[in-house]
């Protein structure tokens, strides 16, 4: 296991695909780049045994705060944990005392599983109940 920060755009094609699990593939391209050049956003890579497995961008900002702007882990690397050694790495690299995620139901269930509190935010989008998820330190 191997985590390191996103920082060439010679890699944009090969996590491209990944990121797009979290978004859409015309967004993903446009996150990708706002990576690279904001100092308030950062993208991981999780590599597994050599291959590109999951990612995780967040937004840090002030007094040891951040959120999750995308995380995803490829279909043939789910269920093996990645997702929650992700976080786990972001709170520790960064000393995160609140770690703040927007999701849907899709999703709700990963957030709660890591000790989340979850808020309704109710149908935000038509037809999409999201919720804000936050993590606050021990």
């Amino acid at each position: 296991m191997k985590i390191k920060r996103f920082t060439s755009d010679d890699d944009i094609q090969v996590v491209k695909p990944l990121l797009s699990l979290a978004t859409s593939e015309n967004k993903a391209e446009r996150a990708l780049f706002q990576y690279l050049k904001s100092k308030d956003q950062c993208l991981f890579l999780y590599e597994k045994e050599g291959i590109l497995a999951g990612c995780i961008g967040i937004e840090l900002s002030m007094n040891q705060k951040a959120v999750i702007q995308h995380i995803a882990v490829s279909q043939d690397y789910r269920k093996q944990w990645i997702g929650k050694r992700m976080v786990e790495f972001i709170r520790e690299q960064y000393n995160i005392r609140e770690l703040r995620a927007e999701t849907d139901d899709d999703a709700v269930g990963f957030y709660e599983k890591l000790g989340f509190e979850m808020e309704s935010l109710s149908e935000k989008y038509k037809g999409v109940t999201r919720y804000q998820c936050t993590l606050f330190r021990n």
